[in-house]
């Protein structure tokens, strides 16, 4: 980008003025996109950990799963989860860090009815399998809100850092150098004018003899 200017203080007077915005616009930018990239690496130590704790009680829940397959027949197993027994509802509302709106799910889990299965005809694996799998639902929900945190801050800190840099590499030097053009050329110009003036008043000087 090429900034087309004519050589008038009104002129140099707005470019100083355009400098000076977009200095503070860099450095707000700047500030922000610091701020978001902290906020971003303190989000994936949270996926991280979360992450290896929803892994870890899949495993668990689908290790006893196998166990109990291993002693029920497919018909056993499907009789016994045939009925739901809790109810999952799910609240949104939004949180904002630093303009970016991100969903935030609050996870409630309600018994609906028992297990339609008597435990003691069942293996114990079975229960480990049900009890584990309810109690990762709302890990495995909060996984996906994070995952998606993490997106919307990785594509808002590339948008940012986009305008830091066309900033600081593009618009501010153009500007800079467009604010030494005009003041050489008004230096120039004054200077023209001044040389002009002189010889005016030594031409009128030596019309005018005393």
């Amino acid at each position: 980008m090429n900034i087309k200017v004519t050589a008038t203080r009104m002129q140099l007077m707005q470019l100083k003025k355009r400098l000076k915005l977009a200095y503070k616009g860099h450095k707000l930018l700047k500030d922000k996109q610091d701020q978001l990239v902290r906020e971003f690496f303190t989000i994936i130590d949270s996926y991280k950990n979360l992450r290896k704790q929803v892994e870890k009680e899949l495993n668990k829940a689908y290790s006893s799963m196998v166990l109990a397959r291993s002693v029920m027949n497919d018909l056993e197993l499907s009789n016994a989860l045939f009925l739901p027994t809790k109810k999952i509802s799910l609240n949104e509302k939004l949180k904002n860090v630093m303009s970016v709106r991100i969903p935030i799910f609050k996870v409630d889990i309600e018994n609906i009815s028992e297990q339609p299965y008597s435990k003691i005809s069942t293996p114990c694996e079975l229960d480990i399998a049900i009890d584990t799998f309810s109690q990762v639902v709302s890990d495995l929900i909060n996984l996906s809100q994070v995952e998606n945190e993490v997106k919307l801050l990785a594509k808002e800190i590339e948008v940012t850092r986009r305008r830091v840099n066309a900033l600081e590499y593009i618009m501010i030097p153009e500007l800079e150098s467009a604010i030494k053009i005009v003041s050489m050329k008004i230096n120039e110009l004054e200077r023209s004018n001044l040389v002009r003036i002189m010889k005016i008043k030594d031409i009128v000087r030596k019309s005018n003899p005393q």
